[in-house]
């Protein structure tokens, strides 16, 4: 029977099998489950092949034995980013999320503390980014200004180009080229771009995009560590990584970058950091655009530096408005401040009048009755 004649009854029996031709058809049914078997067990039989071959000793020991040996660095940035680590940095887009990796980069190849506060134990190989975002030449220049040494940072340009966590012979490929340059920290910037699976919400296939990057980052090239920025926002707003709650149980060290405002990208940057012995409360990034580095101010969390921000604001329109007006009292400087589009009440502008004392830069004379009469203090 030719290949289209038995294609045809195959249909024939589909559509109104005859009792007749019962027997016939079992037999078409019996071949295709006897070709599913057997593609079943080729499949199982190359997966156990393919295990052997990758196949490592598992590290079994003791309390003691483990005790007993030399004692391992135990974080690559002291209270931030654990030695041997994964660690997911999340923010939402336009936030600097490179700029902030740049930043890293710099601080592990040259060992200076990162965001001039925390210690860093400096790398003797390289840093890897895996780049899927960025043009090369902006992001060269970027590093270049930073501080970046050039033997330190190797950059995997596959912007444009096919994914090779979505083919084990390309990243075979890649993990060999890593290896030979001595690649001690990896960067897949950013998740969503690496990740090889069909939606970022699948928590199991990105638990098992998660074990297979693991695997190849450590096992294939021999990486320490794993930094991997990733999108922040949608449901989860911009504190959480969008995507699959498994890219935080992955995680051994959580880096949030925050703006002031979510919907003003012009806003100033925060950042927090949580995980296994990291606790980093809220604080303010200062960037320099000169060198393109970022530092934490100490200034505090987002409602702290928005309330500050909005203090020197009335400051500042409060020691023009006495400039202009010396000798007013407390109710007429509201006045004034009014007239000028700001609003504030008499607690706000009472506090402010006191934060400008305290400077040196206004002067009260109480008159009759405890009047307040306030001046510039000229200098």
């Amino acid at each position: 029977m030719s290949t289209n004649s038995q294609h045809i009854n195959e249909h024939a029996f589909l559509a109104d099998p005859q009792p007749d031709d019962t027997s016939a058809f079992d037999h078409l049914v019996g071949q295709e489950m006897q070709s599913l078997e057997i593609r079943a067990e080729a499949r199982r039989r190359i997966d156990e092949r393919e295990a052997r071959r990758l196949f490592e000793p598992f590290a079994i020991s003791s309390l003691a034995e483990i005790r007993a040996r030399p004692p391992k660095p135990m974080h690559r940035i002291q209270g931030l980013i654990p030695a041997r680590a994964n660690t997911v940095i999340t923010a939402p887009r336009k936030v600097g999320k490179t700029t902030f990796v740049v930043n890293a980069v710099w601080s592990l190849a040259t060992g200076e503390p990162f965001l001039g506060r925390f210690e860093v134990r400096p790398i003797s190989g390289v840093v890897v980014l895996l780049n899927f975002e960025l043009d090369e030449d902006q992001l060269a220049s970027w590093a270049a200004a930073v501080g970046v040494p050039d033997h330190k940072l190797y950059v995997v340009t596959l912007r444009g180009r096919h994914n090779p966590f979505r083919s084990g012979f390309e990243l075979d490929q890649l993990a060999t080229s890593l290896r030979k340059i001595g690649t001690e920290v990896i960067i897949p910037d950013p998740f969503a771009r690496a990740f090889s699976g069909e939606s970022e919400n699948d928590t199991t296939a990105v638990a098992r995009f998660l074990d297979g990057l693991d695997e190849f980052a450590r096992s294939a090239v021999g990486a320490e560590d794993l930094i991997m920025p990733v999108h922040a926002g949608w449901a989860g707003g911009q504190e959480r990584a969008r995507g699959a709650s498994s890219l935080e149980g992955w995680a051994d060290s959580i880096l949030n970058l925050l703006l002031a405002d979510e919907k003003d990208v012009t806003s100033p940057r925060f950042m927090r950091a949580f995980g296994r012995d990291v606790d980093v409360t809220e604080d303010r990034l200062a960037f320099d655009p000169a060198t393109r580095r970022l530092t934490l101010t100490g200034d505090g969390n987002r409602k702290r530096a928005v309330q500050e921000d909005k203090d020197r604001d009335l400051d500042t329109s409060t020691l023009q408005a006495i400039g202009d007006n010396s000798g007013c009292n407390l109710s007429t400087l509201i006045t004034l401040l009014r007239g000028m589009g700001v609003r504030a009440g008499n607690t706000a502008t009472s506090a402010s009048v006191r934060r400008l004392e305290v400077r040196g830069l206004v002067h009260n004379d109480p008159g009759a009755r405890g009047a307040w009469s306030l001046t510039r203090v000229q200098r």
